[in-house]
């Protein structure tokens, strides 16, 4: 019968402890190591000497020795050691027969083999192809099988050499020991997450070329514009006098005057500059201001509209810095980045990865309270029935059923039972454990319960082990399992009280009638009934170690805050806000600033129009044009000479002329200067001037004979009027200005004049005119917003009552899912992590999105690593105050409320301790990946790493020993401590015997 009773879980909890240290003697069996110095080593040599093609020198190493490894009678001697250590069993393992069997297998005895030079050369050879497994299982899977056997062996024999196998227990160390490599080897070596094959790397080169061309474009045409701009020009003429077809009848001159640069400022232009005037043909001597700006500016446009139909973020990671002082460049961006929601940021890399500082919290033990009956017993008196010597006494009992409803809509029912069998619950101990547990949990400020651990009980500990921490943890984990089975009884005899102390009344048709007779008797009648209790054997039960992460996470529902305030609203788009966009050295950000007028420019407005359908704008006033008038005059007389005479004896009439027509336009201004070209016919001694506003240009000054010749007169003429208006600045003509023009002559008989001034766009002009066009754009954005807040308040309206809240299991699984995101990026590391860039599904324009292979099988190896490696399923964490978090936040931190208590605390949350433990079987690669940041792919166990100083990681090495082999889950549950015994008062009456009043 006894063995028919099952023992009964009663709850679950995990006991946090740190690993126990390991002893000197068992870490030198269960780990050994490469005695020599590593970095004389013929891999490590290499690794020192050229790293960059470290991949290619390994494997013409291992290629060097592959026959040796294929082939050597005395690699195959070596490993078959153990297969011998492996064929005994705990029941036929001696360490005698192991050395004999050894001995024989090798033909000589431990100590002359392992001592022989020859052995140790194989063994120094095996250890540096084990070192170049390691580094190309970086870049491609490799078989260790071989060489790790063959280093497994080694390490038997040197066991055996120091006689340090003693049991059976110690052989399986050996035969499951681990290799411990240098840190060079994985450092030196550590290649990308994601790695991209040869033709993407370059064709992103080339790409990355082609913006890296486009933004030295766009920077050296805006510096162009702004160096023409600022230069000093100057009036240059051409002057060609001819006679005219009537001999003697006098001579035509054409004087062609242009405003070009300076040659001394020419010379001063940046290269770049000078590029592009080369591309227009332009010198210093035919320089016209307004032909190169224009070709700019038209340039310009066409380099600003390439690089807003660019949609790769890879363009604007790499604009330069100087790029944010032209005006507009920040709508570029912001029109970029409003097209490309997912822009990644650029992340400055630390040197150092932080996955070093990362420590298990611990070894967690899985224990379960387990309860079997013993016994039932009676207790205490429940009632005594008195019946006196010849009394009769009968009892009529009759069941009122009586319910009352009230308006709170709570129901209360009493009633009475009276029944001579009784029955009670088979598992009240459990439920009740498990509600003490779910208060406990709600007044420990908001700790989760795992669902196949239970709750974690948590300890102070130091940073390492000590030898007792497995002592401790068993104590802790009894006091705890003792304290949740006191409170569960006190709750269960609390219970049964009330329960006795009610009063029930039920009303049914059947009346019972109960009677005692004891008319014929000689003595009273006295009936005795006791209280019937349980007697349960508890007992404390360890399913298993695991290795425990604690991470502490900040802020931990900022990210699902976030998400409730930026909800995509069903068929409706909000407009993108024209936020301003800054460059603060590292990416381009913005403080929710709007634009300012000064952001619309000439490149950039019509984005905006495009953006938010803006009507009524009108194109910027350009920035440079010219304004022209015409003067001519003919008919005019002249002195008639005497052919006869040598020299003039008269002078000739005179004649002046103004004009008033060359006028600034409004919004410009005039101070570059003004050009002409000039026909004059002329005889005998002709002089003429032409007044610019204050410059006095000399066309003709001749007072030499007709028939003189006009080649040096033409020279000496132009150099001397050049001089004359050098030193002298051109005046300024504001807008709406008359530029005085007057010509003065003599001995001239017709002239016509075309007149050229170049006028210069207003600073305020072009304000003017980005105010107006701003003033459009915010109100057409103004009008798509208010468009848009309308139709969310018409959909809100339609949805009816909002229920506020969720439910509860909802909102669990929103907590886990959070906390397993903010683990995983603390996990991956910024150092090595394509932690929220994976992209393996690839979009195909209009054609339905399919994943590309190479990708897909790059990610799914570090998707499955993190998904598999850990118990998500059994994540516990524990909220910490609101004050933990920015002090910003606080305010509203600390009013947040939701309908479910526990989410409240995530909400409210300034931080959280989060504890993750390792699933069986990971612990080495997890391992692995904590001390070197890479995923562990190939068969077999991963070796440990050194420190850099060289020296063993005793966290590491302890943890590796306690959890060796650790692949059961539930199986094989070992009991721990002391049973104690647990009484369970029940609802049972036993009815005694005789009528002794029991004593205690």
């Amino acid at each position: 019968m006894a063995e028919s009773i099952i023992k009964t879980d009663i709850f679950k909890f995990v006991a946090l402890r740190p690993p126990v240290s390991i002893n000197k003697k068992d870490q030198e069996t269960f780990f050994f190591t490469d005695k020599r110095t590593v970095e004389k080593t013929p891999i490590g040599e290499l690794v020192l000497k050229d790293d960059t093609h470290i991949i290619y020198l390994v494997r013409k190493f291992i290629n060097s020795h592959q026959h040796e490894i294929n082939n050597s009678k005395e690699s195959a001697a070596i490993t078959k050691l153990i297969d011998i250590a492996s064929s005994f069993n705990s029941a036929t393992f001696s360490t005698d027969k192991l050395n004999q069997l050894v001995e024989s297998s090798l033909g000589t005895s431990v100590k002359l083999y392992s001592d022989n030079s020859e052995t140790k050369k194989l063994l120094d050879m095996f250890w540096d192809l084990y070192y170049a497994y390691y580094i190309l299982s970086k870049n491609e899977p490799q078989n260790f099988d071989i060489v790790t056997k063959t280093l497994r062996a080694f390490h038997l024999l040197q066991v055996l050499y120091d006689s340090q196998i003693s049991n059976f227990e110690a052989l399986q160390k050996v035969l499951s020991a681990k290799p411990i490599i240098s840190n060079l080897f994985s450092n030196r070596t550590k290649t990308t997450s994601k790695p991209q094959n040869h033709k993407e790397e370059e064709k992103n080169d080339s790409k990355l070329k082609e913006y890296n061309k486009l933004w030295v474009d766009i920077i050296d045409t805006h510096k162009a514009i702004d160096e023409i701009k600022s230069v000093h020009y100057e009036n240059n003429s051409e002057l060609e006098t001819n006679n005219l077809s009537v001999t003697g009848k006098g001579k035509i001159t054409y004087l062609k005057n242009r405003l070009s640069i300076n040659e001394k400022s020419f010379d001063n232009m940046r290269e770049s500059t000078k590029v592009f005037l080369d591309n227009f043909n332009t010198v210093s001597k035919n320089f016209q201001i307004t032909e190169p700006l224009s070709q700019l500016q038209i340039k310009l446009d066409k380099l600003y509209s390439i690089a807003n139909n660019i949609n790769d973020p890879d363009f604007i990671k790499g604009a330069p810095q100087e790029a944010n002082s032209f005006p507009g460049f920040s709508s570029l961006i912001g029109n970029f980045k409003n097209r490309n929601k997912e822009i990644p940021t650029v992340v400055l890399l630390s040197p150092n990865s932080i996955l070093p500082s990362i420590k298990p919290l611990g070894i967690g033990e899985l224990k379960v309270v387990k309860q079997v009956l013993k016994k039932y017993e009676t207790g205490e008196v429940a009632h005594i029935e008195n019946v006196l010597r010849g009394e009769y006494k009968e009892r009529k009992h009759r069941i009122l059923d009586r319910t009352e409803d009230i308006f709170t809509f709570s129901t209360e029912t009493e009633e009475e039972n009276t029944k001579d069998t009784q029955t009670t619950e088979r598992f009240e101990l459990k439920k009740e454990s498990e509600k003490t547990i779910e208060e406990k949990m709600s007044v420990e400020a908001g700790i989760t319960v795992s669902g196949s651990y239970g709750m974690v009980t948590f300890g102070a500990y130091g940073d390492f082990a000590y030898s007792t921490s497995s002592q401790e943890s068993n104590k802790t984990s009894a006091n705890f399992a003792r304290e949740v089975i006191d409170k569960s009884v006190s709750r269960i005899q609390k219970k049964t009280k009330e329960e006795r102390t009610t009063k029930k009344l039920h009303e049914v048709e059947e009346i019972n009638t109960h009677g005692i007779d004891n008319k014929d008797k000689t003595d009273h009648a006295v009936g005795i009934y006791r209280w019937v209790d349980k007697y349960y054997e508890a007992q404390i039960y360890n399913y298993g170690k695991r290795l425990m992460f604690e991470f502490i996470i900040p802020e931990p529902s900022a990210f699902f805050e976030y998400t409730q305030t930026h909800q995509p609203k069903k068929n409706i788009i909000p407009p993108i806000a024209p936020y301003k966009w800054n460059f603060d050295g590292n990416e381009w950000k913005t403080d929710g600033s709007l634009i300012t007028h000064k952001d619309i420019t000439e490149h950039n407005f019509q984005n905006y129009i495009r953006d938010y359908n803006v009507l009524g704008v009108t194109t910027p006033p350009v920035p440079y044009k010219t304004v022209s008038t015409a003067i001519t005059k003919e008919g005019m007389t002249v002195l008639v000479r005497d052919e006869q005479e040598k020299d003039r004896k008269k002078e000739g009439p005179s004649f002046s002329l103004n004009n008033k027509e060359l006028i600034v336009p409004a919004g410009y201004k005039c101070n570059a200067g003004v050009w002409f070209d000039v026909s004059a016919i002329w005889t005998a001694f002709p002089k003429m001037e032409l007044t610019v506003g204050n410059k006095i240009f000399r066309i003709l000054d001749h007072d030499r004979q007709i028939n003189e010749d006009d080649s040096a007169f033409d020279e000496r003429f132009l150099a001397g009027n050049n001089s004359n208006n050098d030193t002298i600045p051109f005046h300024t003509f504001y807008p709406d200005s008359i530029i005085q023009v007057s010509v003065n002559c003599s001995d001239v008989l017709s002239y016509s004049i075309n007149l050229y001034a170049l006028v210069e766009r207003l600073p305020e002009t072009y304000e003017q005119w980005q105010i107006l066009t701003y003033e459009k754009i915010m109100t057409a954005y103004k009008a798509m917003q208010l468009e848009y807040e309308q139709k969310i308040a018409a959909q809100e309206v339609q949805q009816g009552v909002m229920i506020t809240g969720q439910n509860p299991k909802i909102n669990r699984e929103i907590e886990k899912t959070e906390f397993k995101k903010q683990c995983i990026k603390i996990l991956m590391d910024t150092d090595t992590s394509v932690f929220g860039t994976f992209d393996a599904m690839k979009d195909h324009g209009s054609n339905p999105p399919d994943f590309d292979i190479t990708d897909a099988l790059q990610e799914g190896k570090i998707i499955q690593f993190f998904e598999q490696a850990f118990e998500w399923e059994n994540i516990t964490y524990l909220f910490y105050s609101y004050f933990w978090s920015r002090k910003k936040e606080w305010l509203r931190k600390s009013v947040q409320y939701d309908n479910d208590p526990l989410f409240t605390k995530f909400l409210q949350a300034g931080s959280a301790r989060v504890v993750i433990p390792v699933r069986p079987g990971y612990n080495d690669v997890v391992t692995h990946y904590m001390q070197t940041g890479e995923i562990w792919g190939e068969d077999g166990n991963p070796p440990l790493i050194k420190n850099k100083n060289g020296s063993l990681n005793d966290l590491y090495i302890a943890i590796a020993d306690e959890l060796r082999n650790q692949t059961d889950d539930l199986a094989g549950a070992i009991a721990e401590g002391t049973p104690w015994e647990v009484i369970l008062p029940t609802t049972l009456v036993y009815l005694q015997n005789n009528a002794d009043l029991p004593t205690y």
